[in-house]
């Protein structure tokens, strides 16, 4: 789909909102972001654990400070994902690494 835009940085998308439990207990939101012109997805997530530092408590995707301070490749999260299945994962492995790194929660596996 293509829309006509009024001005430069006019764009419409769906929002899904998701929940992630991890170990069993609910610890964020994740908004996934349907771009319906590129047909492209892209994520932000707020962690709700106060043992998590505020400053990665809530971000999106393209953050590259937080990617280098959790050890991800910022270019697997730079930009937009391809499907739904490869954003929502990409979330799930953000969010899972800011846990086990910040909150002193030991993983399970």
């Amino acid at each position: 789909m293509k829309f006509a835009y009024e001005h430069q940085g006019d764009i419409l998308y769906q929002v899904e909102n998701y929940k992630f439990r991890y170990q069993g207990v609910e610890k964020a939101n994740i908004e996934l972001m349907y771009f319906l012109d590129d047909e492209a997805y892209a994520f932000q997530f707020n962690i709700n654990d106060n043992l998590i530092p505020e400053e990665f408590r809530c971000s999106a995707n393209n953050n590259r400070d937080l990617c280098e301070k959790i050890s991800v490749d910022f270019q697997e999260f730079a930009g937009t994902f391809s499907s739904k299945q490869k954003a929502l994962q990409a979330a799930i492995t953000m969010v899972s690494k800011i846990i086990i790194q910040y909150s002193k929660v030991k993983p399970l596996w």
